[in-house]
């Protein structure tokens, strides 16, 4: 649900400390929905970014928690950096803002009674060019989601 995309957004976005780790600036906010455009790249000013996208919104389950309930989504949140280190600090940093966050509005639409992470895992890649990019890849889910 876009509504949810948002929040998510913006509730990464706005964070300070993370806002510091990745190097973000008023044209440049280093967190992307599905993947970062080709001007954002790693430098030692802009040490990392993070991309988001839905990978999944579940049936509703059952029994219903009440008539206006949706389907759980799962989002996955990556991080991707230029070291180690600062993949870690983003990276937990996310998870800071927004592990078990508990009964979220979501733009006075939906009512998310809960997030929390489920999953991470590290990966490695490297670019055309040889240069190593760390990698942290989450995902969220989003549950007991309903309509205020």
């Amino acid at each position: 649900m876009k509504q949810i995309k948002k929040w998510l957004y913006v509730t990464i976005e706005a964070d300070a400390t993370f806002r510091t780790l990745t190097g973000r600036t008023a044209t440049d906010p280093r967190i992307y929905y599905g993947w970062m455009p080709e001007v954002a790249t790693l430098s030692d000013t802009k040490p990392a970014y993070s991309t988001y996208f839905e990978i999944v919104t579940g049936p509703v389950p059952e029994p219903q928690v009440m008539d206006v309930q949706h389907g759980d989504e799962i989002y996955q949140i990556d991080v991707w950096a230029q070291s180690m280190e600062t993949m870690e600090d983003v990276s937990n940093r996310i998870y800071a803002v927004l592990h078990d966050q508990r009964s979220v509005d979501a733009y006075s639409t939906y009512k998310i009674q809960r997030v929390h992470m489920e999953s991470k895992s590290d990966i490695m890649e490297e670019d055309e060019g040889g240069l190593r990019i760390y990698r942290k890849s989450m995902t969220f889910r989003c549950e007991v989601i309903y309509d205020l």
